[in-house]
């Protein structure tokens, strides 16, 4: 079977929640944030919103 989406697609729709979230759990602050990076520019401690701390052995390590 085809998927309906190819995988990056599916990551960008995926993320546009995951600021919209982050942002709403910082306050609805505006945040400004770098497409190459996928981190806010303007609010540092809302970046912890974009991730968690995950248990071994379910890690993502900090570079693929």
């Amino acid at each position: 079977n085809k998927p309906s989406a190819d995988v990056e697609e599916g990551h960008y729709s995926s993320f546009l929640c995951q600021l919209a979230n982050a942002s709403y759990r910082a306050g609805n602050k505006k945040l400004e944030v770098d497409a190459k990076t996928e981190q806010f520019t303007n609010d540092k401690t809302a970046n912890k919103y974009l991730t968690k701390e995950y248990r071994k052995p379910w890690i993502v390590p900090q570079t693929v």
